[in-house]
């Protein structure tokens, strides 16, 4: 197998890390600048970055026909996974 192979794993990979250091307000990260700022109001670059990430996962969801198998994250994590971006995205339309 080449790194090729598990090109599509390492980019999940990324958006998830991503989407952890928007949702901590991580900028920097083991000596390393991670452009994250505070979500500040509602149309801010990191709530439509959140989105790409959950239509990612919609996207895998669908492959799957919809189903939660072992080829798809457990229902509760899809599920906390969406109410993570609905819920920053509402505080941001909030405050």
């Amino acid at each position: 197998a080449v790194i090729a192979d598990y090109q599509p794993m390492i980019d999940l990979f990324a958006k998830v890390d991503r989407l952890v250091d928007i949702w901590n307000g991580t900028n920097h990260k083991k000596g390393k600048v991670r452009d994250v700022e505070l979500i500040n109001k509602p149309k801010h670059r990191h709530i439509t970055e959140l989105f790409d990430v959950l239509r990612l996962f919609e996207e895998w969801r669908k492959e799957g026909k919809g189903k939660f198998t072992k080829n798809f994250i457990t229902k509760q994590t899809y599920e906390d996974l969406v109410w993570m971006v609905f819920g920053i995205a509402a505080v941001a339309c909030i405050y």
